[in-house]
């Protein structure tokens, strides 16, 4: 008779590492965001995803009956709130956030040829670069909100794309701008102009190889008005001097940490710049060709925050504008593509 096979894995085994891989991250991502709930963000996010299923449940709440913007956050995910608790609810949203992050990242690292290990690291550098090097306070690893989604979507979005699976990466990408509209949008848009800026990719060339990308490409767009169309649609009907008003007071006043430049403190702007300086070294003298791509779009994202520090400045000769502008979070790409570029250069040198 033939011995029974052994009982034990392969550790040389690509899979099993890739699955370590990813259960390493998550405990990275575990032990950066597992603070008490709510989040201040989650107080909001939650209760008005609660309330979306149950439309009764404080009557009368100028906040909860006011149109939602989230509206695929809300719908996919409000509904455990029927069932759960909202602490407990919370918390099992976070897991599977971070269970999700961990997978799109890993993922990442894998078409960028890291190893599980080296992608776990440049997981730990992408929490720290975010922590402590931000320009505008923007996070990419926390609470539950819809954001928690639309990142990792975009990890996983840039993986594809980085392995020139281009009908998959735009309609992952569609999925994120669903999710929410301003994280997946901006990386739309920024990929977007890098493919047409860089390389020999003229429109004929293009259009020769839509089979590659069409189909995604309109199965993306689809996906994507169901996060843009609601978010629109906030402001259909409205008197034009009372949406003035409100982009000013949103802008101006309500988050201004987040939008405008010159409320920025100091030390996020000093951090921030040597987050920049440290990426033009790197992508200088390191990096492969593999993660050319990522690095472009994270290049576009900091040009996209200079057109928000130019908005800023330029802010006082027409408010109006200004506010029109940056209310679409002008600096939140570069906070977040910035550092996941740094995190993958660092961990693919060592």
């Amino acid at each position: 008779m033939n011995p029974p096979p052994a009982l034990h894995h392969n550790w040389s085994e690509p899979r099993v590492w890739f699955w370590a891989g990813v259960g390493i991250t998550f405990c990275v991502f575990l032990v950066h965001a597992a603070w008490p709930v709510p989040d201040v963000n989650e107080s909001h996010y939650l209760v008005k995803a609660k309330a979306f299923w149950e439309p009764g449940w404080i009557p009368r709440d100028l906040f909860l009956e006011s149109q939602a913007a989230h509206v695929v956050f809300f719908a996919a995910w409000g509904w455990v709130y029927r069932f759960l608790s909202l602490p407990s609810g919370t918390w099992l949203g976070r897991l599977l956030a971070w269970a999700l992050a961990a997978w799109c990242w890993q993922r990442l690292g894998q078409a960028a040829k890291l190893r599980p290990l080296s992608a776990s690291l440049a997981a730990a550098l992408l929490v720290g670069a975010t922590t402590w090097a931000n320009l505008s306070q923007e996070w990419v690893i926390g609470g539950l909100e819809a954001k928690s989604w639309a990142y990792p979507l975009t990890f996983l979005a840039l993986a594809l794309a980085t392995e020139s699976r281009w009908n998959a990466a735009w309609a992952t990408l569609g999925l994120a701008t669903a999710v929410h509209p301003l994280v997946g949008g901006w990386t739309v848009m920024l990929l977007g102009t890098v493919l047409m800026t860089t390389g020999p990719n003229s429109l004929d060339k293009v259009w020769a190889r839509r089979g590659k990308w069409l189909p995604g490409a309109v199965l993306g767009i689809g996906l994507a008005l169901l996060g843009v169309i609601p978010a629109v649609a906030l402001s259909w009907g409205v008197e034009e001097s009372w949406v003035r008003a409100a982009h000013r007071i949103y802008v101006f006043h309500r988050l201004r940490h987040h939008l405008v430049f010159q409320s920025f403190p100091w030390s996020h702007r000093l951090s921030f710049l040597a987050l920049v300086l440290a990426m033009g070294v790197l992508s200088r003298w390191g990096g492969t060709h593999q993660l050319r791509l990522v690095v472009r779009v994270a290049w576009a994202a900091v040009g996209l925050s200079l057109l928000g520090v130019g908005v800023s400045v330029a802010g006082p000769w027409n408010w109006d504008l200004a506010a029109r502008v940056l209310r679409y979070y002008l600096f939140r790409p570069a906070d977040a593509l910035l550092p996941m570029a740094f995190a993958l250069l660092v961990a693919q040198g060592v």
